[in-house]
């Protein structure tokens, strides 16, 4: 008798588990719609919560630049302008990529994945479209650096 409590107890502790895992599942969804969902948020609120690896910075556009031939390989930035020389103004967050390559007041070149200009034409299917920068504007950002020394912006906020 006492065995068979013993098997009835950890078959309900089985059956529990594997109830628990499927809930997840279903409230979770699928890896896809998880991606879907994110990349739906960072749309609408047209900048992000910056990743743990990253470095979050507020800049100021002191110039824009010509576009080199690696802006050019995004479609875009054929006749958009996708690159300025950024001067950083303040780090209110760093990642642990973040390892000294940049400090207030450097200033350095930064390649912007979606151009620098406005964006509600070039880009409709942004939820909340990017208001452009030009020279002298100030906005935060997540700084991604794709190889030492150069450095992406993805989304932003313009700051006033």
């Amino acid at each position: 008798m006492k065995h068979l409590l013993g098997i009835l107890v950890i078959l309900s502790l089985v059956f529990y588990g594997c109830n628990r895992k499927n809930e997840a599942v279903v409230k979770g969804g699928s890896t896809t719609e998880i991606v879907d969902k994110i990349e739906a948020d960072l749309a609408i609120d047209g900048t992000q919560e910056s990743s743990r690896k990253n470095a979050r910075i507020i800049g100021k556009v002191v110039k824009v630049l010509p576009n080199t031939k690696a802006d050019k390989k995004l479609k875009h930035c054929d006749v958009n302008p996708c690159r300025a020389l950024v001067e950083v103004m303040a780090l209110p967050q760093s990642g642990s990529n973040y390892h000294g390559q940049y400090n207030e007041t450097d200033k350095i070149e930064v390649q912007f994945l979606y151009t620098i200009e406005a964006t509600h034409q070039l880009f409709p299917q942004l939820y909340k479209p990017l208001v452009g920068l030009s020279s002298g504007s100030f906005f935060e950002a997540e700084l991604f650096e794709l190889e030492p020394g150069q450095y992406r912006v993805q989304l932003y906020n313009k700051k006033n």
